[in-house]
């Protein structure tokens, strides 16, 4: 797979057509609206909730999906990707 029109913040392994993908052992989903997709780790997360409070419109994870990625702007995401303790969330932004 070729990495044409993706960037990579976080330490996030390229996959970015798939919504759930086990690589090299782990297990991660993907989450799009186009311009940005968040990764989320599920055995890197330690359930600190940062993401559920800073986002609560995004993070439900009493529903499926648990992520709702559409219900914030892209900078919003970013910004609370960002704050994630553990390093279970991540994201890359799509380029043209």
């Amino acid at each position: 797979m070729d990495n044409k029109g993706i960037s990579f913040k976080g330490n996030g392994l390229m996959q970015c057509n798939s919504n759930f993908n086990i690589m090299a052992g782990e297990i991660r989903k993907e989450y799009s609206n186009g311009e940005i997709t968040v990764i989320w780790k599920p055995r890197k997360c330690t359930h600190a909730g940062i993401c559920v409070k800073t986002l609560p419109q995004v993070y439900n994870p009493r529903e499926k999906p648990w992520i709702k990625i559409e219900n914030a702007s892209t900078e919003e995401l970013k910004s609370q990707v960002d704050q994630c303790p553990s390093g279970a969330l991540s994201y890359a932004m799509n380029t043209p």
